[in-house]
């Protein structure tokens, strides 16, 4: 059985939205598979700045108090090691030093975008017979 929507249902769903978003303070999210390349552009970069955030805030600030020391007193060194990456900071009572492989560096940046990607070429639905803009022949 078919249901007919009434103009009435379709005010209480954009009531319901109004409200979801009023309440909550966010829009509802759509499902992936009507998401658009806006869309899957703005989850990578959403991605991007956690992982920015998480992975690079403790040697950011470090880097942030070593340069801003007193004169000649911060150091900074970047090196590649047998393929890894390595980190020292210091400076005025502040030591930081950390390294990773410069795949799994790769891995975390590029994987689960491409992984998402992936998801998205697979639920997107097939466009509608005819509704193509240009044809060859």
């Amino acid at each position: 059985m078919r249901r007919r929507i009434r103009v009435d249902d379709a005010r209480a769903t954009t009531l319901r939205t109004a409200t979801t978003v009023a309440f909550l303070g966010v829009a509802p999210m759509i499902s992936l598979s009507r998401w658009r390349a806006k869309h899957l552009l703005g989850a990578w970069l959403a991605y991007w700045i956690v992982l920015l955030a998480v992975t690079a805030s403790p040697a950011l600030v470090a880097a942030f108090r070593a340069i801003n020391s007193s004169a000649g007193h911060g150091k900074i060194d970047v090196s590649s090691d047998g393929g890894s990456l390595v980190a020292h900071i210091t400076g005025d009572g502040v030591s930081w030093s950390g390294s990773t492989s410069l795949t799994s560096m790769a891995l975390w940046i590029a994987g689960p975008p491409l992984l998402l990607w992936v998801v998205w070429l697979l639920t997107r639905r097939a466009p509608a017979p005819g509704s193509e803009r240009y044809r060859v022949s």
